[in-house]
């Protein structure tokens, strides 16, 4: 009796052995997990004709030391990248920076294949002396003259996005406005815009504007930031000043 009992406690000792010893194993392999991303980027010139290499576009596994070039095809590869969730970031200077946020790497012998992206050259339009001239307030309706210079380097006509609102910090990335108007067709110099909105304000209400000019058959991909709520469209310029007019 007493021999089968240490028998028995001999065998229970092993498997708890055995089980203690697959599970670090298991645990282990886990650990020594590490994936691989493949993707392409393209480059495009501010008007919209692709570039003839996309080579040298820095791609980097934010907060990672982890990083690659493009080749002249816009391929890249990154290898042994530990398994997690991580932002991609895609640099060159000269172009509008591009994310792809939240990517889950899981590991093993399959790739991770990144949707190609297509990246745009910085604009190099700028709007100046925006203003609002003046706003009327008729019952439900709001009528706002603006005024400013966009200055064009490449003569090329653009269009230019107004958008208008009662938050000091507005901007046309974020859904931080009341309404929001179109100028097409501007040439390089002054312009001047009326536009009735569809908006009721008090009196002595204060308003504010912004405005951003695109080259509106430009191709390229745009993005949401999802810790800034942002929608981040590469192909606009640098916003104007942050203009403001108190209603009367």
């Amino acid at each position: 009796m007493k021999k089968t009992n240490l028998i028995i406690i001999v065998l229970f000792a092993f498997s708890i052995t055995l089980l203690t010893n697959c599970t670090k194993t298991i645990i282990e392999e886990r650990e020594e997990l590490y994936a691989t991303i493949i993707g392409f980027i393209k480059i495009n010139e501010e008007l919209g004709e692709e570039y003839s290499s996309f080579e040298g576009v820095t791609v980097k596994i934010d907060s990672t030391e982890f990083s690659t070039t493009t080749d002249t095809e816009g391929r890249y590869e990154i290898k042994d990248i530990p398994t997690g969730i991580y932002d991609i970031s895609f640099k060159k200077e000269g172009i509008g920076d591009y994310y792809r946020y939240g990517y889950q790497l899981v590991g093993g012998e399959t790739p991770t294949y990144i949707p190609t992206a297509t990246m745009i050259e910085e604009s190099t339009v700028s709007i100046t002396n925006f203003k609002i001239e003046s706003a009327q307030q008729q019952g439900y309706q709001l009528t706002v003259n603006f005024s400013g210079n966009i200055n064009i380097p490449d003569n090329n006509a653009r269009s230019i996005l107004i958008c208008l609102g009662t938050d000091s910090q507005i901007s046309h990335q974020k859904n931080n406005w009341d309404e929001y108007t179109w100028l097409f067709g501007a040439e390089s110099g002054a312009f001047t815009f009326e536009k009735d909105f569809d908006l009721q304000y008090s009196s002595n209400q204060k308003i504010y504007a912004v405005a951003v000019a695109f080259y509106p058959y430009a191709n390229c991909s745009f993005y949401q930031n999802p810790y800034t709520s942002e929608s981040i469209t590469p192909t606009f310029s640098k916003p104007s000043n942050i203009i403001s007019y108190t209603i009367p």
